[in-house]
């Protein structure tokens, strides 16, 4: 998960980008250590320090655009906090990997408080002093960035009252975006069918035949079936917010069922999964896990430390498929 923490001077995006890495242990990034090594570290960098926060954002942004690109790429986790996040460039990357907040004091907050936001700026930080705008260049600044964030549709926090409210807010905004692992529910069966065969008929479509899917996942199951098997076995629902994006579940040492939408493929949800359950299975005492992997997961599998044990071919609905036994010993 990448997260972008935008926002105004003094607004307090240091503060926020430590909780979010206190909690979630995400690696930050301060743009300004990226301004400042950039500054340092080239003789001809064609900024200055000075230089407004937007003219710095037209030299930086491809940067931290492309390190973005790069997360992405490898699946990394990272917090990226800053001025330099053009609310207008940060719209065309947010996804279900890349989240983003801007922090933004109200006018309100800034005559009440003005002189306690100057106290606080080194909260997180000890800074040099550089000269803090005044009250009125803050309340312009913020202003024009809460209306540049309006009209580009991204998320905003305003500070109005209580700046660790504010914060609380934001956290939970950005944990929205976040998987969480539950145990199965039987009014989670609908939805789970339903990802099982989307997910079948999507991620395996290059792996396998269609009259295979259709063996493997028919439009309709037996509902009772799949309910008693869930609830007698340990089963775990990975979540984003309310929305179901995986589950698997593990009958004594055989892990039986393990998928992902295909919209939150590689990005640590099966991981994630199969972890809670081989944890919950060595506290068992359980000492190895076996699988049947269908040619699609097995990479999957692999990466995770199983082994082949043996190709097979096994009969779903009068159709032969091709997978394989795997074994992990815990």
């Amino acid at each position: 998960m990448i997260f972008l923490i935008g926002g105004e001077t003094h607004t307090g995006k240091t503060k926020l980008a430590q909780l979010l890495l206190e909690r979630y242990h995400f690696p930050y990034l301060s743009l300004d250590h990226l301004k400042m090594g950039l500054y340092r570290g080239k003789p001809d960098c064609p900024f200055s320090p000075e230089d407004s926060d937007g003219a710095i954002a037209a030299h930086l942004w491809p940067i931290v655009k492309g390190m973005i690109e790069t997360c992405r790429e490898n699946n990394q986790n990272q917090i990226f906090e800053g001025c330099y996040l053009p609310p207008e460039q940060v719209k065309s990357l947010l996804g279900q990997d890349v989240a983003a907040v801007y922090l933004i004091f109200s006018e309100t907050y800034l005559r009440t408080h003005y002189d306690l936001v100057l106290q606080h700026e080194s909260v997180i930080e000890q800074r040099l002093h550089a000269g803090a705008p005044t009250m009125e260049e803050m309340i312009a600044d913020n202003t024009a960035l809460y209306k540049r964030c309006i009209a580009a549709g991204v998320p905003v926090v305003e500070i109005r009252e209580d700046h660790d409210a504010a914060m609380a807010q934001a956290i939970a905004l950005l944990g929205r975006h976040m998987i969480s692992l539950r145990s199965y529910r039987p009014a989670d069966l609908p939805a789970v069918c339903r990802l099982f065969y989307e997910t079948v008929h999507t991620v395996c479509a290059n792996d396998y035949a269609q009259r295979e899917l259709d063996a493997w996942a028919p439009e309709k199951v037996d509902l009772a079936a799949w309910n008693r098997a869930l609830r007698e076995s340990l089963c775990v629902i990975a979540t984003v917010g309310d929305e179901i994006v995986g589950f698997a579940n593990l009958a004594g040492d055989y892990l039986d069922r393990i998928y992902v939408h295909a919209a939150w493929q590689r990005r640590g949800v099966g991981s994630a999964m199969v972890g809670a359950l081989e944890r919950a299975a060595r506290k068992r005492g359980i000492v190895s896990i076996y699988t049947d992997a269908s040619i699609t997961a097995r990479p999957f599998f692999r990466a995770l430390g199983y082994r082949v044990v043996t190709p097979q071919k096994v009969v779903r609905g009068g159709v032969v498929l091709t997978n394989f036994r795997m074994e992990k010993y815990l």
